[in-house]
């Protein structure tokens, strides 16, 4: 296990079986417009510092267990807020605050653990939550899939 201080966090992590578990599983996708939105614009915030942060985990990107739209940020209505999480092998050993990893990328840790994928079964987990602020990219309008 390797330990990870961050925001007056500190956690243990596996990034290599994380890894491996990411492996392991293909992500189901829904079609819903948001979630294509989400897809087409995640890597928007997913980059650089925020990539470089997630590998520690072992955290793979593109595989998030859950995403949710909360609609346009009331700041800037061009930007959609969207929330959602990942899974890693690990634990939380002091709980700390919210982290930013850019302008559009707000993480946190939680002990809770929700629609963990079935190669994670079994493990300890960590729940790492996120908000984040996107743009919408389709063609369509957004609120015309709800």
């Amino acid at each position: 296990m390797e330990a990870i201080r961050i925001g007056g966090n500190e956690l243990s992590c596996d990034p290599a079986a994380t890894r491996s578990a990411y492996r392991s599983f293909t992500s189901d996708l829904c079609d819903c417009a948001a979630c294509r939105n989400y897809r087409l614009a995640r890597d928007q915030v997913f980059s650089g510092a925020a990539l470089k942060f997630l590998d520690q985990f072992g955290i793979d990107p593109h595989k998030a267990a859950e995403t949710y739209d909360l609609g346009p940020a009331p700041a800037n209505p061009k930007l959609i807020l969207y929330g959602g999480w990942f899974h890693f092998i690990g634990q939380i050993v002091k709980c700390g605050d919210r982290v930013s990893l850019g302008e559009n990328l707000v993480i946190w840790f939680s002990p809770g653990i929700a629609l963990a994928p079935p190669s994670f079964a079994g493990l300890h987990l960590v729940q790492l939550e996120l908000e984040a602020l996107l743009p919408w990219l389709l063609p369509e309008a957004w609120g015309s899939h709800k």
